[in-house]
């Protein structure tokens, strides 16, 4: 057998691993001490603070105030809802005129809305106080006396707030409430004749027409009485004949009384006539549905 030579034996050497690299991270040196939000802004930190306060107080103010309303705002929906009942918005008419959270500028505007049913316009134009004319009492003189298109009616509401604010030491300029007390409404010239006769200094010859005309007999004799009883009376006792008067007007001065048909006040309430119609005990409104006899704010 041939002698063959030897090989050499070869083995493949191990292979490296790559040797990975990491950047060199760098030493950070530990946070200073941070100063607090008040060390930071001073006097600004307590600043904001207190105005964060205070508006939180004002927003609950608000909501608060909101709450609280909630009847008179219910009351006002109502009585702008063309498609609600009109004894319904009539009650919400009467709740806006004397409710102790409405006022002048609001009774005013509702007023003079000839959207609004005639009796809600006339209860609340009927809830002006003397103070709707505080801000220009000639300017509400002349608006009254000189506006056109009003109804008789909606006139003498808004003129006679002033024969109230007299008694309470306004003064009025005389040529509007002469140019009211020249217009052919009777009851309003009544009315206009008082105010001149006790809003200071005085008018003699005004007080004479007005005692002559409460002892003449006439269909506005008694309204004319009530008016001289004002003019001798003073404080809470004048007002008390000032409203007798007011309430004269609506069973009494025709175009008042064709606004009330059918309506009446009744234990300080609105109240729709009563028809006798057996032993129901409810009575058909002006507008054609069927109502309980005793009518009460929105609640």
């Amino acid at each position: 057998m041939p002698d063959f030579p030897k090989l050499p034996i070869i083995n493949n050497p191990p292979q490296q691993q790559p040797t990975r690299s990491f950047p060199e991270l760098p030493i950070l040196d530990p946070d200073p001490p941070r100063m607090t939000l008040r060390e930071k802004y001073g006097g600004l930190y307590y600043l904001g603070i207190g105005g964060l306060i205070v508006s939180v107080g004002l927003v609950g103010t608000f909501f608060l105030g909101l709450y609280q309303t909630r009847n008179l705002w219910a009351a006002v929906y109502v009585l702008n809802d063309p498609q609600a009942q009109q004894p319904a918005r009539l009650e919400a008419a009467w709740f806006v005129s004397r409710s102790t959270d409405s006022n002048d500028r609001w009774r005013m505007d509702f007023a003079l809305r000839k959207d609004l049913p005639a009796l809600a316009r006339y209860i609340i134009a009927e809830g002006l106080t003397p103070d709707s004319i505080q801000a220009d009492p000639k300017g509400y003189a002349l608006s009254a006396a000189k506006s056109e298109g009003w109804p008789d009616w909606l006139r003498l509401m808004i003129a006679r707030p002033m024969a109230y604010a007299v008694g309470q030491g306004y003064r009025i300029a005389w040529e509007p409430l002469d140019e009211l007390r020249g217009r052919s409404d009777k009851a309003l010239s009544l009315w206009m004749t008082y105010t001149r006769a006790v809003m200071g200094p005085g008018d003699a010859p005004s007080i004479k027409r007005l005692k002559d005309s409460a002892a003449q007999p006439g269909m506005y004799q008694d309204l004319a009485a009530l008016l001289v009883e004002a003019y001798h009376a003073s404080g809470s006792n004048r007002i008390l004949k000032l409203d007798e008067a007011t309430g004269w007007l609506r069973t009494n001065h025709p175009p008042c009384v064709e606004v009330w048909e059918g309506w009446e006040e009744r234990d300080g309430q609105l109240n729709a006539k009563s028809v006798p119609k057996g032993p129901s005990s409810k009575v058909e409104d002006p507008a054609g549905s069927n109502l309980e006899n005793t009518a009460k704010p929105p609640r």
